[in-house]
């Protein structure tokens, strides 16, 4: 509510908070494994859930590596990279999203 010019108005606001919360999130890394860890290229990928898409990025942040999936499982060719720390991001098709650490040696 607010008065201007001696006239009051009022506004509605709606706010919609999603469900979705650190608990969950958890919940879902828990239930996401990358085998073997450290790898020599090639990782599995195994999740409770079905994904929807897989990201590599190194430590700056820039992806690499880019693949969908459908799947609860999703074989992952890290071949191609340098010795080092990577990033696989794994995007739920509700949005969630969980981060996880590799070596590739």
């Amino acid at each position: 509510t607010k008065t201007q010019c001696k006239a009051v108005t009022s506004d509605v606001i709606t706010i919609t908070v999603s469900p979705t919360g650190i608990a969950e999130a958890e919940a879902l890394e828990a239930r996401v494994r990358l085998q073997p860890n450290p790898t020599n290229g090639l990782i599995i990928i195994n999740s409770r859930f079905e994904m929807q898409r897989i990201e590599v990025m190194n430590v700056a942040g820039q992806t690499l590596l880019l693949e969908e999936t459908k799947n609860k499982t999703h074989q992952l060719n890290l071949s191609d990279l340098s010795e080092g720390i990577y990033f696989v991001k794994i995007v739920y098709p509700n949005g969630l999203k969980v981060t996880k650490k590799v070596i590739k040696n």
